[in-house]
């Protein structure tokens, strides 16, 4: 499960595209959601607070946002 631990992480490599890729990728699919082929993630600073991070990411044929945010795991929602 991601977890607190990951959301530092992601906060450490918020400026390594393919890492932060990486990690919104797998959280995507820790969901039980398909995210082949990712090819862009960035912050969703509207969405964002100092313990709520939250990412767009954009996979082959759907973009999602991934709202990392206590020891829940990600909340993962499919955008329209």
């Amino acid at each position: 499960m991601i977890s607190l631990s990951m959301l530092a992480l992601l906060d450490a490599f918020a400026g390594e595209p393919g890492t932060t890729l990486d990690i919104v990728a797998a959280a995507v699919r820790e969901r039980g959601l398909a995210c082949e082929r990712p090819r862009a993630v960035e912050r969703d600073t509207s969405t964002s607070e100092p313990d709520r991070a939250a990412w767009i990411i954009q996979c082959e044929g759907q973009a999602y946002r991934v709202i990392f945010e206590g020891d829940t795991g990600p909340s993962v929602m499919p955008m329209q």
